[in-house]
């Protein structure tokens, strides 16, 4: 009888799948976003990349490509095309986008070669809400003492609704300014706050002189009381001549010194404050928005000051 002997041999084989070419590509992150002109958006744009089957395809080069003119959006570098290339999951992302400083709806579309469709990105630049002022008249003249006023317009632009307060600076000495109201909130239209400026008049310090007549009475009051002590010496009266002749000087003196009498303006008046100094002089107001991210706005009057 002779020997069977039975062999076994196992084949292995190793397959490796490949993701097919790119067959679509879409928008997964990034669109419906809205940024104020000069502003970057927040977030990057992302575009997936699929073969037939809905497998991601990775190492596809995307072009980002925003409009050339109108509302739109440049890439780093000013440039309206950015490229990406696909990762694993098949996504590429665009370098940060900003907005221009054109207010407007726009698309940015992603594109790869083999695909006929692009994805799209809906994006919106919007202006900044803001306010500007004006007043009715930049030139002012005041009379020493006196005020002068000009009414500021603030109206609003973009849907700005915030109060907007009032201050001045560059004013001369002895001046000062309010506002009324002292704050305004453009809410919708147009509002207005009157500017007043008051001024200080030059105040005087009278000098009185002692006019002849009084200082003739003095002299003469003078002699009389000399005369009268010698009278009284000679008499052996001191006492009551003394007496006598102090009283009679009081009374000589008493309409000389008495209130208002007599009184004088033959020496002129020195100012003891020369009040606001006249000429030209610039003041700023400032506009100033309250709350987050405010604004301020300033405007330039000529005030001249006279005596």
């Amino acid at each position: 009888m002779a020997d069977t002997t039975t062999a076994t041999f196992t084949a292995t084989t190793s397959t490796t799948v490949s993701a097919a070419s790119a067959a679509s590509i879409s928008a997964v992150a990034g669109s419906s976003q809205t940024a104020n002109v000069d502003t970057a958006f927040s977030n990057a744009l992302q575009a997936k990349v699929t073969d037939a089957y809905g497998n991601p395809v990775s190492g596809v080069t995307v072009t980002f490509t925003s409009p050339a003119s109108g509302a739109t959006g440049t890439f780093i570098g000013g440039s309206n095309t950015a490229t990406a290339t696909t990762n694993a999951p098949g996504v590429a992302t665009a370098p940060s986008l900003t907005a221009n400083n054109t207010a407007g709806e726009f698309t940015v579309t992603a594109s790869t070669s083999g695909v006929g469709a692009s994805a799209s990105f809906a994006l919106t630049v919007t202006l900044v809400p803001d306010f500007s002022i004006a007043a009715s008249s930049s030139t002012i003249s005041i009379t020493q003492g006196a005020t002068g006023t000009t009414t500021f317009t603030v109206p609003p632009l973009n849907g700005f609704n915030q109060a907007v307060s009032f201050a001045c600076s560059g004013l001369p000495s002895e001046a000062s300014c309010s506002f009324s109201p002292a704050s305004v909130t453009p809410n919708g239209g147009p509002v207005n706050s009157v500017l007043t400026i008051t001024t200080t008049a030059p105040t005087a310090l009278l000098k009185q002189d002692v006019a002849p007549w009084q200082r003739g009475r003095g002299l003469a009051v003078a002699t009389a009381l000399l005369f009268g002590w010698l009278v009284g010496w000679r008499k052996r009266r001191l006492a009551v001549s003394l007496s006598l002749f102090i009283v009679l000087g009081a009374v000589l003196l008493l309409p000389a010194t008495g209130c208002g009498a007599g009184s004088s303006n033959s020496g002129g008046s020195t100012p003891s404050n020369p009040g606001t100094p006249t000429g030209a002089d610039q003041v700023t107001v400032a506009a100033s928005s309250s709350g987050s991210g405010s604004t301020q706005h300033t405007a330039t009057l000529t005030i001249t000051i006279t005596p």
